[in-house]
C-alpha cells in the first residue's frame, strides 16, 4: 500500500473505532482489508446504526415541527444524548437541521458532531453560521477530537475555510487533522492558507515529532504548486525526513 493508503486504513479504524465503540486492539484484525473495503465497511456499519432509529425517532420529529427551533434546541439539550440528537439531525431537512443547530451549547454541539453521519452534516455545516461553526472547531480542537476536526474542515464552505484552520492553534492538531481529512481534495486549499511561516512551524512540529512518514503520504495528495512550496520550506530550514 501506499503512505496515503496507510493513512486512510487509520483513519477508517479511527472511525470504526467511534462507531462501535470498540478499542484499537478489537479492530487491529480489520487492517488486512486495505483502505477501499475497510471504507466500505465502515459505510454499511453507519448505515446500519444510523437507519436503525426508525419510527420513534420520526415521531419525535414531527412533534418538533410544531415548535420553535430555539425551544426544540433546549428541551434536546436537556432531554436527549448527543448521539440521539444527531441520529435526529441525520433525518432533517438541511435548513432545518442548521436551525436547530445554531441554538445548541458549544459544548453539546461539539459532542454531537462527533456522531452525525457524513451523509447527513455534509448538508448541513456549510449552513451554519460562521461563528457557530469556529467555535465548535474550537471545542473540538481544545478536546483533541482530531477525526471530528478532519470532518468539519473537509466539509467548510471556501470563505471559512482559512478561518476555521486558523482556529486549530496547535501545529500537531493540525497535523493530526489532516491525516484524517475526510476529503482528501482540500489538503491543497488548507495548506493555500497557511503563510510560510506557520508552514515552517508545522514542519518543525513533524521534524520533532518523527512524522515525516505522514508528512511525504499528505504530500502525494497536494497540487504541484503547494508541492513545490512546502518542499522548498523544507529545505529552507534544513529539515527533511532522514537519511
Amino acid at each position: 500500500m501506499s503512505g496515503w493508503d496507510d493513512l486512510v486504513v487509520v483513519a477508517e479504524l479511527r472511525k470504526l473505532e467511534r462507531l462501535l465503540d470498540a478499542s484499537a486492539e478489537d479492530l487491529r484484525h480489520l487492517e488486512r482489508l486495505g483502505p477501499v473495503t475497510l471504507r466500505g465497511l465502515r459505510e454499511q456499519v453507519e448505515a446500519t446504526l444510523h437507519g436503525h432509529a426508525g419510527d420513534a425517532l420520526r415521531a419525535i420529529l414531527a412533534a418538533s415541527r410544531l415548535l420553535p427551533g430555539r425551544l426544540v434546541a433546549s428541551i434536546a439539550e436537556r432531554t436527549f444524548p448527543p448521539v440521539l440528537t444527531a441520529q435526529l439531525a441525520g433525518l432533517l431537512e438541511a435548513e432545518r437541521a442548521a436551525d436547530l443547530i445554531g441554538h445548541f451549547s458549544t459544548g453539546y454541539l461539539a459532542s454531537l458532531s462527533a456522531h452525525v453521519a457524513p451523509d447527513a452534516i455534509a448538508p448541513i455545516v456549510p449552513r451554519l453560521p460562521r461563528q457557530v461553526l469556529l467555535d465548535v472547531a474550537a471545542e473540538v480542537g481544545r478536546r483533541g477530537d482530531h477525526l471530528t476536526s478532519g470532518r468539519l474542515v473537509g466539509l467548510a464552505p471556501d470563505d471559512a475555510l482559512g478561518a476555521l484552520v486558523a482556529a486549530i492553534r496547535d501545529e500537531a492538531d493540525l497535523v493530526e487533522t489532516a491525516c484524517l481529512l475526510e476529503a482528501e481534495h482540500r489538503l491543497g486549499d488548507i495548506v493555500a492558507t497557511l503563510p510560510d511561516q506557520r508552514v515552517d512551524r508545522v514542519l518543525r512540529t513533524v521534524d520533532q515529532h518523527g512524522w515525516w512518514d505522514r508528512a511525504l503520504a499528505l504530500a502525494e495528495r497536494l497540487p504541484a504548486d503547494q508541492r513545490a512550496r512546502v518542499v522548498a520550506r523544507a529545505h529552507m530550514l534544513g529539515l527533511g525526513p532522514p537519511g
